[in-house]
């Protein structure tokens, strides 16, 4: 308690003489709060705990039905699928990347793919089969919890962006250049459909074992009635791009997106379309138009009222259907003192208020401070007060791997 006391003291005497200035000097080096990432995609495991996946390659967790997160892995290795609906959550990414947790999204255990092309979208029906796709047309199933995965033909060379199965036999997936393709046996075998269309299609969904909803560029929303022998288009009233798709019950569903230019770019503005009849109409969501500059990638339902929207450059938004914001945990530091050549504190503000810093083990304790220099730095415990959240640069994101 000595040295924290100590330490807190030259904190506050450096912030004050030098009103937060820094000084570079040589063998100095820089060790800043990451760049804003892109959030693609979202799943709840129960009402309270959720797990989302970023460009930057991280996993983020929440425990609080998506009101607050926090960094739970980080691979850097670019992650754009994820998905768990109660079963053990499984992510994928770029470079063939599959992880999976078995402590509901605590720790993080890769898992051999088998390939290095990119896995944008997975699928699991129950705790043992699954199914991811991805760059190229790869398919991938596991029939043992991914400790194998087996590759499937495809049939096509497009990406493939997601996937959903009704039952062990009866499945689709869909991609690029309007691209369904649809399997009655667990996906031995893969059969194009006549989707009707060329735009990239992004998100499937199965209400039934009969009807299935799938979102795409463009305002296309298709639908169908048989299983997927046949497709037909929904109205639409905005021109906008759909990047994700859930269905909480039947009836209830939501999709994401943004707002597109005739040639298929986002216009930096966020949009939800809504249908409480399975799909057949759809309107725009009534809260949430206008209200967020920023494009939105995946969303989960988590009970009727709830769902987890998550977008460009951290964006977070729950509980449909007046949503709200919730941050990862970010700050500004205004002054920084080490104690010796170990041990330091750093001080500033984040979006939840007065946060104090410091090298760590991982823990969140100052009985457990661990001298390293300054390498890693994590929060402490501080006095919360109100205070704007930090500004953030506008960056376009790509939703598909090059």
């Amino acid at each position: 308690m000595k040295i924290l006391a100590n330490a807190l003291a030259l904190l506050c005497i450096i912030g004050c003489l030098r009103g937060g200035k820094a000084v570079a000097q040589q063998g100095w080096f820089s060790q800043t709060n990451p760049p804003y990432s892109d959030v693609f995609a979202v799943t709840h495991l129960d009402p309270n705990t959720a797990v989302a996946v970023d460009s930057l390659g991280r996993i983020l967790r929440s425990t609080s039905g998506g009101g607050g997160w926090e960094i739970q892995y980080d691979g850097q290795i670019p992650l754009y699928g994820v998905y768990s609906a109660g079963n053990p959550p499984t992510a994928v990414g770029d470079l063939g990347t599959i992880l999976r947790s078995s402590d509901r999204g605590v720790t993080w255990t890769p898992q051999d793919s088998g390939t290095t092309a990119a896995l944008i979208g997975v699928f699991f029906l129950d705790r043992y089969n699954g199914t991811a796709v991805g760059e190229s047309g790869t398919i991938l199933h596991t029939t043992d919890a991914g400790a194998t995965w087996i590759p499937q033909d495809s049939g096509t060379l497009d990406n493939l962006f997601g996937v959903s199965f009704m039952d062990e036999r009866n499945g689709i997936a869909v991609g690029d250049s309007g691209t369904i393709l649809r399997t009655t046996d667990g996906g031995a075998t893969w059969a194009t459909q006549d989707s009707g269309t060329g735009e990239h299609l992004q998100a499937v969904s199965f209400l039934d074992q009969n009807v299935a909803v799938v979102v795409g560029d463009r305002r296309t929303v298709l639908r169908t009635t048989d299983g997927g022998d046949t497709w037909t288009f929904q109205y639409n009233p905005i021109l906008a791009n759909f990047y994700g798709l859930s269905f909480f019950d039947h009836n209830t569903g939501l999709a994401v997106g943004c707002i597109a230019s005739a040639e298929r770019d986002c216009q930096n503005r966020g949009y939800i379309l809504r249908t409480g009849d399975g799909g057949i109409t759809w309107d725009t969501d009534p809260w949430f138009l206008g209200v967020i500059t920023l494009n939105l990638y995946a969303i989960s339902f988590v009970e009727a009222n709830t769902a987890i929207v998550v977008g460009q450059e951290e964006t977070f938004l729950r509980s449909w259907p007046q949503w709200q914001r919730a941050y990862i945990p970010r700050v500004s530091l205004n002054a920084v003192a080490f104690w010796n050549a170990e041990i330091g504190l750093a001080g500033g503000f984040g979006p939840l208020g007065d946060t104090i810093m410091r090298p760590t083990d991982g823990q969140r304790s100052y009985s457990r401070i661990r001298p390293d220099w300054g390498m890693c730095w994590r929060p402490c415990p501080s006095t919360e007060y109100e205070r704007p959240a930090p500004r953030r640069p506008m960056v376009r994101s790509i939703r598909r791997p090059a």
